[in-house]
């Protein structure tokens, strides 16, 4: 009854004691969850933990046991994520099984699937982050104008540092990502700030770690801001107008 009872959740649910060995009772769903059959298993080699990182979470787990603090402040130390190996977002949350004296016995992981829900946050992150570019487009038309002419020219100059045939500078082309970013993110163009800011992460490797490597690494990113940028555009031509249109003056009537 009690197997049948596990298995019936949708949740990973496994228990291990104070030498770290998983005991009997698990949960099917351990097979999807933590892609694994945790009894007799030692609890690190289940949640693939690092072997850097083993050390420590004995440690934890003696601290656990002797109950020298509160197991709510202590479960807060534990890996909180099961790395999964299809990518999936796996949620570790840990309780205390204990015996009817009240000593701390066993230790209870379940392991919960929260992939859809955490897709469904980005989504809707997304959506507001959206509304909040449309609503700065319309309210601040003028400036955005102005933004746009200026990322055209700024994207132009990084374009003209990367096809040089020798003489590339960084600086340069740091300052251009640097200003295309702080300028999309003011009108929460967020595509655009974060493909810059990748760009810059991927100039600081190469700048650090020169190969070529990471030199097609810093073209490739950098590329890519170009193509965010005409994403962004062709994506809100109602709004922004076509490439003609933006480029010849126009009134505004408040």
């Amino acid at each position: 009854m009690m197997s049948a009872l596990l298995d019936s959740l949708g949740q990973g649910f496994f228990v291990f004691n104070k030498d770290g060995k998983c005991l009997e009772v698990f949960s099917k769903a351990c097979e999807n969850t933590v892609e694994a059959t945790p009894p007799g298993q030692k609890i690190w080699d289940v949640l693939k933990l690092p072997e850097k990182q083993v050390d420590g979470f004995q440690k934890w787990m003696t601290t656990v046991f002797a109950e020298m603090l509160p197991f709510e402040d202590l479960a807060a130390l534990a890996p909180p994520k099961f790395p999964h190996s299809a990518g999936r977002e796996v949620k570790l949350e840990y309780y205390p099984m204990r015996t009817s004296a009240g000593k701390m016995d066993g230790v209870v992981v379940v392991a919960t699937d929260i992939t859809d829900l955490v897709q469904a946050q980005k989504d809707a992150e997304t959506e507001r982050a959206h509304a909040k570019m449309i609503v700065q487009m319309v309210q601040n038309r003028r400036q955005v104008q102005s933004f746009l002419s200026e990322a055209e020219t700024i994207l132009q100059d990084l374009h003209a540092e990367f096809i040089k045939s020798e003489g590339f500078s960084a600086e340069n082309a740091f300052r251009c990502l640097h200003t295309l970013k702080g300028g999309a993110a003011t009108f929460s163009i967020q595509s655009v700030a974060d493909q810059c800011h990748e760009s810059e992460t991927r100039l600081t490797t190469w700048k650090n770690e020169p190969s070529d490597q990471t030199w097609l690494d810093l073209k490739s990113a950098s590329h890519l801001v170009g193509e965010e940028f005409q994403k962004f555009l062709a994506g809100n031509e109602e709004i922004l107008g076509s490439a003609e249109k933006r480029q010849k003056h126009f009134y505004e009537i408040e």
